[in-house]
């Protein structure tokens, strides 16, 4: 798999039980890809689980792995309505990222949808955390399943 893309979606919201178990489970798993050769990390920068993802693959970058973060982004305005420590830990992943895409200049109905779908078709790999299949993370399922990429869904694991 080397020069293998992966990308992430998941939830915006974490489940409580779930809280102290993703977070290593997330870390050996991504390990596990690095190693397998998977060089590049794509995040669509949402609250919750991709702004988790995001900020692991940096510290991995800060700890010597070989490795890049692509984040690509909606709309310039995603994080506009978030609460300001929250932004703020979004604007730091993205001064620090390697490249940031935006679909979109403003927020429209399709922005999110767009931005789910390049996600998978830039990658080889679609690790996510899906619990509930009423979600744009079963959308992004979905379509990776029809796109042939292969799928890690964290949550089945926990």
């Amino acid at each position: 798999m080397d020069g293998s893309v992966c990308a992430f979606s998941g939830h915006r919201q974490i489940y409580t039980i779930h809280a102290d178990t993703l977070p290593p489970l997330l870390s050996e798993t991504v390990d596990t890809l690095i190693a397998s050769g998977v060089t590049r990390f794509c995040s669509g920068g949402a609250m919750g689980f991709d702004l988790v993802a995001a900020e692991l693959i940096l510290e991995k970058k800060r700890n010597g792995a070989d490795i890049t973060l692509s984040m690509i982004l909606p709309c310039r305005d995603q994080a506009s309505r978030w609460p300001a420590a929250t932004r703020r830990r979004y604007d730091a992943v993205l001064q620090n990222a390697d490249e940031v895409v935006y679909i979109s200049e403003s927020y429209d109905q399709f922005c999110m949808h767009l931005r789910n779908r390049r996600l998978v078709d830039e990658s080889d790999i679609l690790l996510c955390y899906l619990v509930r299949e009423a979600s744009g993370t079963a959308f992004t399922r979905n379509y990776a399943i029809d796109r042939d990429r292969k799928i890690i869904n964290l949550a089945d694991l926990l």
